[in-house]
Order: C-alpha cells, then structure tokens, then sequence
C-alpha cells in the first residue's frame, strides 16, 4: 500500500515510484505559532509590512541558501514572495542585489512583451528598504510534485503550452551578443552584461560563438574536476567542434541559427507552476538568463 501522502514519480524505467514531494515549505510562522522568527526573516516581513502596507500574518520560508525567499500572507488575504540576498562567507553582496535588480527588470520587461506567466513585480530591490524584492504569488504547483499525476492528455498539453513558450522567448528581438539581458527602464533599451550562470560568471560580453566557445573550453580545462591531463579528450572535442561550427558558419541559414535569444538558465521543474489539468500557470526564478545563440539554446523541455 502506497503511503496517502506521497507522490508518484516515474524512475528511469518508466516505473512509479511513490515518493515524498518537494518540500513547499522549511518553515512556517504565524502570530498563533511558538516559532520564532530569525532577524533576516523579521527584515523581510517588516519591509513587506512597509512597502506594501499590509499587515502580514504568516509567512511560509521557500528557501534560505544564497536567497532568503518567504511567501507572505496578510490580513486581505493576498501573497507575495520577498527575497532578501544573504551575505555568505567571502560572497560579494553588491552581485547578489545586482542579480536581483536584474531579474526585477527581466520580470517587468517579459509581462510587457510576452504572454509567459511572470510573477508581476510589487516593489524591485532599493538600498532604502534593505533591497528586499516583492512580487505576487502566483497561482499553482510546482511541476514536479504534481507531474506524476497527470493524464496523456494533461502531458501533453503542458508540453504543447511550454513549446509556446519557448517559441514566444525565440521570438523576440534582442541584441545579437552573448551574455546576461539588462532592459533598462523606462527606456525600454536592452544593454548586455557580463553573464551571470548559475555556476560561473563570466569576465566579458561574447561578441560571438566563437569567442563564447573558446571561453567555455578554456573554463573546462581549468576546472579541477578535469585536471592538468586530461588525454587530450577536450582537445580533440574542440577540434570536433570547430569543424561543426566551421560547416554551420558555411551555411546560407548560419545568421539564423546564431541570432541570439533570451533563455532561463535554471528552468527545471520546480520552476515551472502548474494546474491540475496541465496548464502552466507561471513560469518562476528569473534569476540566471542569458542570450544564447539559437543553435546553443534550442533544447528539450526540462
């Protein structure tokens, strides 16, 4: 017998596994409750409090590693998220609330173009309020603990939708230069910096594949993972490489493979919100974005 509260999961033979979620919550409070708050989690609460004017009333703790991410619920009943960036041992603060006023920019600038579900921003990033970023909740499950649940038919609406997507993403027009996307507003002007990845952050803007790839290569033999020898393998890799890009560049349709597009770099499934019947209702965590060549950015859901 399953156990009621877990989920199922398919494992690699297409079997399922029934498993505990994802956990939505590490930490509940409200004025009812013993739990105590943490000085970073009363900041965030009380500059909900004064922003939005709203008197909050519980707050459910998202995540706590690099970010503190709270869902905030007030008296009228309404939900935001506000993240406050951490200070870690030895970590540059100033990146952090960069990567957010990034993001918040990123956000207001999608709800504008797009017709991806983004949470719509209540109050980006300032100094004054302790650079706390708010925006709304929005509705749904995280795909990965409701993915198991779903019918063919809600499968494969959820995959035409996220198609949709996607293709609204290769549809717009950005700069044709490789790094992190900066609209500046209200300028509506897009300018591009450095990229911020999620495990690496980049020194310069790539003016093109070429120069990207080399900077990729050039990351992976420094890497300790693959040491000063490593066979010769990545050599002969980029030989391969060069020889494909060489055959690509040679093409009459090259200059639309390596137009650049706007691409979520950590879009997995607990990024992805749905419904129970399969529609995504939000598309979430725009923190690592970058602009891709279309022939690097084309990929399978995740």
């Amino acid at each position: 017998m399953a156990n009621p509260d877990a989920l199922p999961f398919y494992n690699y033979l297409g079997q399922i596994e029934y498993l505990p979620g994802y956990s939505e919550s590490l930490g509940d409070w409200s004025p009812s409750t013993d739990e105590s708050l943490s000085a970073e989690q009363q900041s965030v609460i009380d500059a909900v409090s004064h922003i939005l004017h709203k008197s909050p009333i519980e707050s459910h703790v998202r995540a706590e590693d690099v970010n503190l991410t709270l869902e905030v619920g007030s008296e009228d009943r309404s939900k935001v998220i506000a993240r406050k960036i951490l200070l870690q041992n030895g970590a540059d603060l100033g990146h952090g609330v960069q990567k957010s006023k990034t993001e918040a920019r990123l956000l207001q600038w999608l709800s504008n173009s797009t017709n991806i579900p983004v949470p719509r921003v209540l109050a980006p990033p300032d100094d004054q309020h302790g650079n706390v970023f708010i925006m709304d909740k929005l509705p749904g499950t995280m795909l990965l603990n409701i993915y198991g649940t779903f019918d063919t038919s809600a499968k494969e609406r959820l995959v035409e939708q996220y198609a949709g997507f996607a293709l609204n993403l290769f549809g717009l027009d950005v700069p044709r230069r490789i790094g992190t996307l900066i609209p500046a507003t209200p300028s509506k002007s897009l300018d591009v910096i450095p990229m911020i990845g999620v495990n690496f952050h980049a020194n310069e803007v790539f003016e093109d594949i070429r120069q990207y790839l080399a900077f990729l290569f050039a990351m992976k033999k420094s890497s300790p993972l693959i040491g000063a020898d490593d066979g010769g393998h990545l050599s002969e890799l980029r030989h391969h490489t060069e020889g494909l890009l060489a055959e690509l560049l040679s093409n009459v349709t090259s200059s639309t493979l390596l137009r650049c597009v706007l691409v979520h770099r950590d879009l997995n499934d607990t990024n992805i919100l749905v419904d129970q019947n399969g529609h995504i209702t939000g598309v979430i965590d725009w923190e690592y974005q970058v602009l891709h060549p279309v022939v690097l950015a084309a990929d399978y859901p995740p």
